[in-house]
């Protein structure tokens, strides 16, 4: 979560002439509903599984870049499918990059809705300690921490 994912993506395909998907906003606009409501109401095992049929019917898809929610590579086979099926990123930022990115738009994520500042940053610790053993097997990784979006959607370019 925040690490530049949607943003990053949406430069990357104007770049490179790619179409872009951000599976949350697909899964908002297939439901109808936001991720939030969506966790409300089905709770998280039903939203891991939309994910992955997601995915499912993503895999004919070419030239898209594809931004996927920060736990989604994180369950069952996610991550193995998505590194055969193309090209992974992992934007690696640190907890205190991350906490600062989050302090203005965590009312807005399930998981950290209604938590204090402290209860925010414990939380952001505990998902990138338990979720980086399945980020760090993508196929690139940038340091998204400090450099301007221009200079890592370039690097990106570069690299894809």
């Amino acid at each position: 979560m925040f690490s530049g994912k949607t943003i990053l993506g949406k430069r990357l395909a104007h770049q490179l002439a790619y179409d872009f998907l951000d599976t949350d906003k697909y899964i908002e606009t297939e439901c109808r509903c936001t991720i939030m409501e969506f966790f409300q109401q089905h709770g998280e095992a039903a939203f891991r599984l939309k994910e992955r049929q997601l995915l499912e019917r993503l895999k004919d898809i070419d030239h898209t870049v594809i931004a996927t929610g920060g736990g989604l590579p994180c369950y069952g086979d996610a991550m193995n499918w998505i590194v055969s099926h193309g090209v992974s990123v992992y934007l690696k930022a640190d907890v205190e990059t991350l906490y600062n990115r989050f302090k203005n738009a965590a009312a807005q994520r399930p998981l950290l809705n209604g938590l204090s500042d402290e209860a925010v940053l414990q939380k952001i610790q505990t998902h990138l300690t338990e979720r980086e053993i399945y980020y760090n097997r993508a196929t690139i990784t940038i340091d998204s921490n400090y450099d301007q979006l221009d200079t890592l959607v370039q690097r990106l370019h570069e690299i894809v």
